[in-house]
């Protein structure tokens, strides 16, 4: 049950920021402090944007979760390890969109798994 209800989320959550038109100020951080390439074209690509936008939510989420149930465990240190990643792979797209579309999908669905496993219910 829980599964299905972190998955029914995750879709509305996504179909919920398309349905938007991805407005350029939907990802989350401020643009006009960006500085890095990736950063330029996540503000400059509404559906980077909106990606970004997911992505930051869902990780707010998992973490407030973890923190609150699991941080014990060494999950916390998991996933903001895996975070890093992320960060670190995506700056190295630089501004190409295509391959921050790739790595941003990635992230989603890597996040997507976590609330499949059970944490962010």
């Amino acid at each position: 049950m829980r599964m299905i209800r972190a998955t029914l989320m995750l879709m509305w959550l996504m179909l919920a920021l398309a349905a938007t038109g991805a407005p350029a100020h939907a990802q989350s951080f401020d643009c006009r402090k960006a500085q890095a390439a990736d950063e330029h074209a996540i503000c400059a690509t509404a559906r980077l944007g909106a990606q970004d936008e997911i992505i930051a939510t869902l990780y707010r989420r998992l973490w407030r979760y973890i923190e609150n149930h699991d941080a014990a465990m060494g999950v916390l240190a998991q996933l903001k390890g895996e975070q890093r990643d992320f960060l670190r792979d995506r700056a190295r797209c630089g501004a190409n969109v295509a391959c921050l579309d790739h790595i941003q999908r990635r992230r989603i669905v890597e996040l997507a798994d976590w609330y499949r496993r059970g944490f962010g219910s």
